[in-house]
């Protein structure tokens, strides 16, 4: 949010989700105001007087403010006319209703105490950070909180104010997300601005006691491709046996021993998808697509390798995680000229693989119950990505053997995951 928009306006543009995950427009009483800003040349402002209280909400894609025990990342700048609303404590961000429905919110109270606050049954709320801060009326502070996995932190200008290693696995009750209030208008309303405001689900932005260093522009727009992925793969991380052509996008191995190539790209957080296609020769029973990490060996990064989440090209096409096939899904053997589809959850921490244009193989990990989307019939990977990135890998041991990176995509994207 950005709240560019025209003076005293509660609809577009200034109350528009410029996020690639757009969540429509935002039920609000406040206001755009044009004579207070950090960035652009407007921000959102917020009255509680008693008489007037305004609050603005988003109804639309509600699972996004489910963040459960994934990573995330809440920030904003915010400027106070008062420290605390009509009700003595002033919301910033919530997904909250009355109880039963707690979850979570971000908030500061009349002495200037910023807390975060969860619930893990809906009921009981948990203060789990609370920092005395008292800030200066009419300045502009940047404020974030993000969680990446193992500790909550909580930033007031780039410094780490306050953090928390307790395992939460925050309630969702499909609440609408708050700004400057809660969706249900029941108090707590903000007196003040704010402007840049971003969430992010799925990626801890900062993750570091060290803090960082303060935005000194408004964040980038990014736009959301559903239609192909602009990863490559990558020639100063290769086997010396794969040569690559077609722009980087084509890998071939000229060998017959173990040799990999990463890409050139590589996530810690969100959902992806990725598409490989094989190519025209074949002959290699352990040619392998998947995601590793940057330590795995790429001459050795076969199936039986750790550090490492694979499709097996031959063979039963077997899945294989961290050196083990056991209990995992065997999709199907595919040879040449087939897609070999890959959703990642490093959300969740759970990948699904497919083989689409052959009957049988075009159900995720082998069933046609399981679905990315909805988080059904994933493998687990979480003892391999608590914390590190992930590249996609081809991996071979086959003369001849070769995978293409499909820049255009030919199948869908499952719901909810964006184009590697």
């Amino acid at each position: 949010m950005g709240y560019e928009g025209a003076n005293g306006s509660t609809g577009a543009p200034g109350w528009t989700d410029q996020s690639p995950a757009a969540h429509g427009l935002a039920n609000t009483t406040a206001t755009i105001d044009t004579s207070q800003f950090k960035f652009g040349t407007a921000a959102g402002k917020w009255i509680s007087s008693g008489a007037t209280n305004q609050s603005a909400y988003f109804t639309s894609g509600p699972n996004d403010w489910n963040f459960g025990s994934g990573r995330f990342t809440l920030e904003t700048w915010i400027r106070f006319n008062t420290l605390a609303g009509t009700n003595g404590s002033s919301l910033i961000l919530s997904v909250t209703g009355p109880g039963p429905t707690y979850s979570w919110y971000w908030w500061i109270d009349s002495s200037g105490n910023i807390s975060w606050n969860v619930s893990t049954n809906g009921t009981t709320i948990n203060t789990d950070i609370n920092y005395l801060w008292s800030p200066a009326l009419s300045t502009w502070y940047f404020i974030a909180l993000d969680y990446d996995g193992t500790k909550y932190r909580m930033y007031v200008n780039g410094v780490m104010v306050g953090s928390s290693t307790t395992a939460r696995n925050i309630y969702y009750s499909a609440q609408s997300i708050g700004l400057g209030g809660n969706s249900i208008s029941s108090g707590y309303w903000l007196n003040g601005w704010l402007d840049e405001t971003r969430i992010t689900k799925g990626v801890a932005r900062y993750a570091s006691d060290a803090g960082f260093a303060v935005p000194t522009a408004a964040f980038p727009r990014v736009a959301c491709s559903t239609t192909g992925t602009t990863a490559t793969w990558n020639p100063a991380d290769k086997s010396a046996q794969i040569t690559l052509s077609g722009g980087n996008l084509i890998a071939t191995d000229t060998s017959t021993g173990d040799s990999g190539v990463r890409s050139t790209t590589s996530h810690s957080g969100g959902k992806w998808y990725i598409e490989w296609t094989s190519g025209s020769t074949f002959t290699g029973a352990n040619t392998n697509v998947g995601i590793c990490t940057i330590g795995a060996p790429l001459a050795g990064v076969g199936n039986t390798t750790a550090n490492a989440f694979l499709l097996q090209q031959g063979g039963s096409g077997a899945v294989w995680f961290n050196g083990s096939q056991a209990g995992l899904p065997q999709i199907g053997q595919f040879f040449t000229n087939r897609i070999a589809g890959m959703a990642i959850d490093l959300v969740n921490m759970r990948g699904w693989f497919r083989v689409d244009g052959a009957s049988g193989l075009n159900y995720w990990n082998g069933n046609a119950s399981y679905d990315p989307a909805t988080n059904t019939g994933g493998v687990d990977i979480s003892a391999l990505f608590p914390s590190n990135a992930a590249y996609p890998v081809f991996t071979s041991n086959g003369n001849g053997s070769i995978c293409t990176i499909n820049s255009t995509f030919t199948y869908a994207a499952p719901s909810g995951f964006n184009p590697w």
